[in-house]
């Protein structure tokens, strides 16, 4: 790579917000939002929470799955130390 090609990389700065941070201003927005601005508001928080919900429901899944698996493996050693 040439000395002029350096000069011009690029680099990725991930700007994406968190959703607390995006709730906590819709929040400090929401007395002075128009009639839509509020309905917009409260069908973005309620999703925020949905999604929540779906993450704690799959995290519970996998942690399920896992301790299945953990079981399975500790039975399996169990039985090659006893016969």
């Amino acid at each position: 790579m040439s000395e002029r090609q350096e000069q011009f990389e690029t680099e990725t700065i991930d700007i994406t917000p968190t959703w607390e941070g995006i709730t906590y201003e819709m929040l400090r927005v929401l007395p002075y939002a128009t009639p839509k601005g509020r309905r917009d508001i409260h069908q973005h928080i309620l999703e925020a929470a949905r999604l929540a919900d779906q993450y704690v429901a799959h995290s519970k899944e996998c942690l399920s799955h896992a301790e299945e698996c953990l079981n399975k493996e500790q039975q399996r050693g169990a039985g090659k130390h006893t016969k």
